[in-house]
């Protein structure tokens, strides 16, 4: 979290998940006190919904979705190692 330039403006950047848990930080201690934050951020996250689910969780999904998808089209997709697409698809056949 930074401040931009002089002005009364701040920027917070970050990736997805850790974003997501620093909302949830602030809604738990400080709700009404950071309440323009906490829609601010919401608003925010809302538009990057994909990018709030885990990796392991977003192939177990897709596989489970489309049973017929290949490693390549998970890879592809994700942008995941092939050892995680084949760790998907056995933990969705597991399921």
């Amino acid at each position: 979290m930074k401040r931009i330039r002089r002005s009364r403006n701040w920027q917070i950047a970050g990736e997805a998940l850790d974003l997501k848990a620093f909302l949830d930080h602030i809604k738990a201690e400080e709700s009404e006190p950071m309440r323009f934050v906490i829609n601010k951020m919401e608003v925010g996250l809302a538009k990057h919904s994909d990018k709030l689910e885990p990796l392991e969780a977003k192939l177990i999904r897709l596989v489970l979705e489309k049973p017929n998808i290949t490693l390549a089209e998970l890879m592809s997709e994700t942008n995941c190692t092939i050892a995680q697409a084949r760790t998907a698809r056995f933990d969705a056949e597991m399921l």
